[in-house]
């Protein structure tokens, strides 16, 4: 599924893809890894504030995000150096779900995770996308709207190129 934000239409497959108008206020939830909380990113310069602030805010909404990231820890995977005994499947139970409101407006999910279970885990890009496809499943039986559900790809990174590319292909399938 292909999500559009901002009010920019596109093509893809040949198919056109009509944009989404934002709403005058989302609701976001990003939920990830290190990335998405934006470990080594100067403050505000994190990958959810630069979301935020360019796709959301400058399409004329404003945006109450809220950013549940655990470095080191993946769908499936948990690093022991986190701080966090649980992976981010089991985090979203009680740090994610609870964000999702049943009153109608909108709620968008953002996210950016699998590169920890590949790196540090040891799994394949096929076990990766497996293990985000539960994650997928759970977020739905709560209720989330997939096609409000935008799921990054994994940025490049060295000694991981086949299992990045399996996954890679499994999340843009």
């Amino acid at each position: 599924t292909l999500l559009v934000l901002g009010g920019v239409p596109i093509t893809v497959g040949g198919q056109r893809i009509a944009a989404i108008p934002p709403p005058p206020s989302l609701r976001v939830a990003f939920h990830g890894d290190s990335i998405t909380g934006g470990t080594a990113a100067s403050p505000g310069q994190g990958f959810a504030n630069l979301l935020i602030s360019a796709i959301l805010t400058r399409r004329g909404a404003t945006a109450s995000p809220t950013v549940r990231a655990i470095p080191g820890q993946g769908w499936d995977f948990i690093w022991s150096l986190s701080g966090s005994s649980v992976n981010l499947t089991q985090d979203a139970v009680d740090e994610i779900d609870p964000t999702k409101a049943n009153d109608g407006l909108a709620d968008w999910l953002v996210l950016f995770a699998g590169t920890n279970d590949i790196v540090l885990g040891g799994s394949t890009g096929a076990q990766t996308a497996a293990f985000l496809e539960t994650y997928i499943q759970a977020r739905i039986a709560a209720g989330w709207n997939m096609a409000q559900t935008v799921v990054c790809t994994m940025l490049p990174r060295d000694g991981v190129a086949a299992q990045r590319a399996t996954y890679n292909a499994a999340i843009v399938a």
